[in-house]
């Protein structure tokens, strides 16, 4: 068994199920999979999406240790923006918490 040392390590390593109910009720021969999201570490795909904002931002030094991250986006995924990751650099660049 893998042991990690961060709880961002565990973001995306969720697993894949097999829908062979789904699969055998509709009668398809193609083989349905479900990606199981809810296993993140915040059991949502938008672990996925902040890890990837979080990453870029220390990436391009605009977030640095001891900074303070605020969620601004919408309840789902899809509402995240542009303007949302703009806003976010705003606050993390003019902000001291």
């Amino acid at each position: 068994m893998k042991v990690y040392e961060s709880v961002d390590q565990l973001v995306g390593h969720t697993p894949l199920l097999e829908l062979k109910r789904v699969e055998e009720a509709h009668e398809v021969s193609a083989r349905i999979l479900g990606k199981l999201e809810y296993f993140n570490p915040a059991g949502s795909i938008k672990d996925r999406i902040a890890k990837a904002m979080i990453d870029d931002a220390e990436a391009a030094g605009i977030l640095k240790p001891g900074a303070t991250i605020i969620e601004i986006c919408g309840s789902r995924p899809r509402e995240t923006r542009e303007s949302d990751w703009l806003l976010l650099r705003q606050l993390v660049v003019t902000s001291s918490f």
